[in-house]
């Protein structure tokens, strides 16, 4: 038996990934703009403070947070999620898009569900093109191009249109052949 790959030092254990998406997902929900990602980064070596939260790469992702906070508005409803999800693809959380778009998606029907899988799976894409996952990332941004084709240009405040451009330049450069690091994304 194959013994179960470690995370390299530069990587998040699956289970430090998770507790830090759900601080993450506590701020953005909350008015608090003192929550908990700005204390874990104030107080490291407190007593409320996992082990891993003084990894640098936790520190390194709880910064990006508190940087995204700064920007993200507060809320759960699905236009204010939509808008967080915007500032994180500018932070390159793209994991954590995925994780603040679940819930609607869960709950919608219809075009509304299939535009937020869209939206979802360009994150997706682009979180494998990371992880220099190229073959995973093109069939990713594939059927988020797909699911996306029919949306309005602006859905919801989303600039879908634009995600889309973003999504068929990305996979035109990968199909060739260059990295499958995601592009730099403002929408």
């Amino acid at each position: 038996m194959a013994e179960p790959q470690r995370p390299s030092p530069d990587e998040l254990t699956l289970a430090t990934r998770n507790a830090l998406v759900q601080l993450l997902l506590a701020d953005l929900a909350s008015q608090d703009v003192d929550g908990a990602v700005r204390g874990l980064l104030r107080h490291p070596d407190g007593d409320d403070a996992a082990p891993w939260a003084r990894t640098a790469v936790a520190r390194e992702r709880l910064q990006r947070y508190a940087a995204a906070l700064a920007q993200a508005p507060r809320g759960h409803d699905l236009a204010t999620r939509l808008a967080q999800a915007r500032v994180l693809f500018a932070h390159a959380l793209f994991f954590e898009v995925h994780e603040i778009l679940e819930p609607p998606w869960r709950a919608a029907t219809g075009e509304r569900r299939r535009y937020l899988q869209g939206i979802i799976q360009a994150a997706v894409a682009w979180y494998h093109g990371a992880g220099g996952r190229a073959g995973p990332a093109l069939r990713a941004s594939g059927a988020a191009a797909a699911k996306l084709s029919a949306a309005p240009a602006d859905w919801g405040g989303f600039p879908v249109a634009q995600l889309c451009t973003l999504l068929g330049e990305y996979r035109e450069r990968v199909a060739r052949g260059a990295s499958p690091q995601p592009p730099r994304v403002r929408l």
